[in-house]
């Protein structure tokens, strides 16, 4: 008789109920705040004037959201592991949804992101810096993107209304 395949769950946490999952979860709380009031420090949300923004405010923007999405996607793959192997698991369920109040918040940011980025002159911004070039793609997709946007205050309640829906 063969054995059923194992998934591993000791990486990158020891299981559930690890207090470094609980800290990894809190760290996202904090950057999640540190980048909303970086945000809302450049103005990053939809204008009706092309904005004039200097290359590193753009660079840093970027770095955060992408430093806080690999975050998220790191937690959120570890849960979903054990709510996808045991639907019926308390515990990761209750992960779960704690993970999707931070979600919701990410979801936000990168709404703002897509209607500033339907703002900015990603060509010129590319011709000024290396780290901008590599993000031209998500720019020029998130620029796309912005033209089929919603005000700003129904993307915000569109994103907090699909909690429940993943």
């Amino acid at each position: 008789m063969s054995t059923l395949p194992h998934w591993r769950t000791d990486t990158p946490f020891a299981d559930i109920n690890d207090p470094a999952l609980t800290e990894a979860i809190q760290q996202l709380d904090a950057h999640l705040g540190t980048t909303t009031a970086l945000f809302d420090r450049h103005h990053v949300t939809k204008h009706d004037v092309p904005p004039v923004v200097a290359p590193a405010v753009v660079e840093d923007v970027l770095q955060h959201m992408a430093a806080m999405s690999e975050r998220a996607r790191t937690i959120n793959a570890y849960i979903y592991s054990f709510v996808s192997i045991n639907s019926r698991d308390s515990v990761a369920q209750a992960r779960l949804s704690e993970l999707r109040q931070r979600l919701v918040k990410l979801s936000q940011l990168g709404t703002r992101l897509t209607a500033w980025a339907g703002t900015l002159d990603v060509a010129a911004l590319v011709s000024q810096s290396r780290i901008i070039e590599t993000h031209r793609f998500m720019l020029e997709e998130a620029a796309r993107r912005a033209t089929h946007q919603m005000s700003p205050e129904a993307e915000a309640l569109s994103a907090a209304l699909n909690v429940s829906g993943g």
